[in-house]
Parts: C-alpha cells; structure tokens; sequence
C-alpha cells in the first residue's frame, strides 16, 4: 500500500481495514465511507485516515493499529463487535431467545388445536335426563357445531 512514502487510500486492503472502524462523528458511517460535513468529506474521519496512514508509514501492522484504537475508544469504535467472550455472546444470544420463543409458540399453537379437536369430537353427554330434552340439547350442539366447523 506504501509507495514512494505514500499510503494509496484507494487500494482494497486499505479500505477493507478501514472499514472495520466506525466514524465517531455520531452519522454511524465507517471511517472509509463518511462523508459528511464539508466536500472533503467528515473531518473526523479524514483525521484518523491521516493518523492510519501515518502508522503505516511507521511501519506498524494493522492488528497494533487496530489494537491502539480498541484501547483508546474501546470495542465501540468497530463497526462489528469482536467474536469472542462476551460480543459473542451478546452477537448470538437473542437469535437462540427468538429461536426458542418461536419453538414455544409453535408447541403451545399445537397443544391448543389438539385440546380443541378432542373437545369437538367428542360426544353429547348424556345425563340421563328426560330424552326430549337430550334430543334438544343434541340438535342444539349440532347446529352450533355447523356454525363453527
């Protein structure tokens, strides 16, 4: 990416690693694509590509430079959260909580129309009741169950 004491800011290894960090300018844009603020683009972001490149022009890799923005602002200053420890976690965790809420969903959906079926299917009840009465309360039911099912 060096030439000639220069950094090319248009070469892909330098934008992707540029990417990763997001401007702090409060627009929630990556450093590389922020361009608000003036037709130079963000000042906040034109600074730390100033101080990317003069890193690299001293020489360190992207991990110490990554590591030195980690610690001055901390896991908030990437764009995508580190994939370890707690990150991840937080990262995966309400996918497995929606996954689960779903399951249950489903399970509980499913008990209910079994507990309903076996209600519909089963038979009058007969209390021994005079059989007149019986036969009403069957034809009732029946013509109730016609509306429904």
């Amino acid at each position: 990416m060096a030439g000639e004491g220069k950094i090319d800011r248009n070469a892909p290894e330098y934008k992707a690693f540029v990417e990763q960090f997001l401007c702090y300018c409060g627009c929630g844009q990556n450093m590389y694509e922020c361009n608000h603020g003036s037709k130079d683009g963000c000042g906040v972001a034109q600074t730390f590509k100033n101080e990317v490149d003069q890193m690299m022009l001293d020489g360190k890799s992207n991990q110490e430079i990554k590591q030195y923005y980690l610690s001055t602002y901390g896991e908030k200053i990437l764009m995508a959260p580190l994939k370890e420890g707690f990150s991840l976690t937080a990262w995966i965790l309400p996918f497995v909580i929606m996954i689960a809420g779903l399951v249950t969903v489903f399970l509980v959906l499913r008990k209910w129309t079994r507990r309903n079926r076996t209600l519909h299917s089963a038979q009058p009840v007969n209390t021994g009741a005079d059989p007149l009465q019986s036969q009403i309360y069957d034809s009732m039911i029946e013509e109730e169950r016609k509306k429904y099912l």
